[in-house]
């Protein structure tokens, strides 16, 4: 039966592009990411909102691993800046979902945006080697 684990130099080129990668890069965060001014947790719970659409607040305190009191008060903070907004699903009115307003998906996008300008910058500015 074949191995399905990846060649040792397949693992060791890898590694050895990664380290290139971070190297390569002189601030290790994109721009955007820097002048936002979010919290981590806050900033997490917007981009996951802004890749997995309306949640309820359990959902989003499992995938922060924080307790629903404290997702509360960040979605809560979020809620102030105008960028969470708090609906009610008719058909279960206990049912409380956390989605992104415009001025928060226009925020995640530029963000997730950067993200990914910002890591293709870092590849193209690898060598080739």
């Amino acid at each position: 039966m074949p191995s399905s684990n990846p060649e040792p130099s397949l693992i060791q080129s890898t590694l050895r592009l990664l380290e290139e990668l971070v190297r390569s890069t002189r601030n290790p965060a994109p721009r955007e990411w820097m002048e936002c001014e979010l919290t981590m947790p806050q900033l997490k719970i917007l981009l996951f909102l802004h890749t997995d659409g309306p949640a309820r607040v359990s959902d989003i305190a499992g995938s922060l691993g924080v307790t629903l009191p404290t997702a509360t008060a960040l979605i809560d903070r979020l809620v102030d800046r105008n960028l969470v907004v708090r609906s009610g699903v008719p058909e279960d009115r206990r049912v409380v979902l956390c989605g992104l307003t415009d001025s928060g998906r226009k925020l995640a996008h530029g963000l997730w945006q950067g993200g990914l300008d910002h890591t293709r910058a870092a590849l193209e500015a690898l060598s080739q080697d």
